[in-house]
């Protein structure tokens, strides 16, 4: 069962994957451009950030956010059905919240205790003020669906909007 004939088709697998691929392009160019430009409090950066426990989960970031997904999306049995694409746009976007700690932690001189105690918080506090813009926004785009009074389409000379109603025959 496809879609009707006509019918716009959605490729959801074909966004993700373009998506995880512009994120590692990024990410790698700003890796060669610190290389190549030699620039030592950015080598620093990464030092700090490949080096013990964070080196491993630097380096498993990499390959749950890129490697798995980019090949496992390189299927179409994968690329194209919905359980499998909910599992990795799910592990993507929860990896997203690890990358942001392994960016933001090993460079401050806060207890990571302390970080990882302040961070679900902060997650749903975004995400609550997200839910309620949306859930506002929802009701205006809902309450202007019902409205059936028609656009005025002509202006008399003070600029007042004139409706003109069909003539009844």
């Amino acid at each position: 069962m496809g879609a009707p004939r006509g019918a716009p088709t959605f490729r959801y697998g074909a966004i993700l994957l373009s998506a995880l691929l512009l994120w590692a392009y990024i990410h790698a160019m700003q890796y060669i451009i610190i290389w190549s430009g030699n620039i030592p409090d950015e080598v620093i950066w990464y030092r700090v950030r490949e080096a013990g426990v964070w080196g491993i989960i630097f380096w498993t970031l990499i390959v749950l956010q890129f490697i798995v997904p980019f090949f496992a999306m390189l299927s179409s049995g994968v690329r194209n059905q919905r359980l499998p694409l909910l599992g990795i746009a799910g592990l993507t976007l929860g990896l997203r919240y690890v990358e942001a700690l392994v960016l933001a932690a090993p460079g401050t001189d806060v207890d990571v205790p302390i970080l990882l105690l302040s961070f679900p918080p902060a997650v749903l506090a975004v995400g609550g003020i997200w839910v309620l813009g949306f859930l506002v926004l929802l009701r205006k785009v809902q309450s202007s669906v019902w409205d059936t009074e028609p656009l005025p389409d002509a202006f008399d000379p003070a600029g007042t909007p004139v409706l003109r109603r069909p003539a009844v025959s």
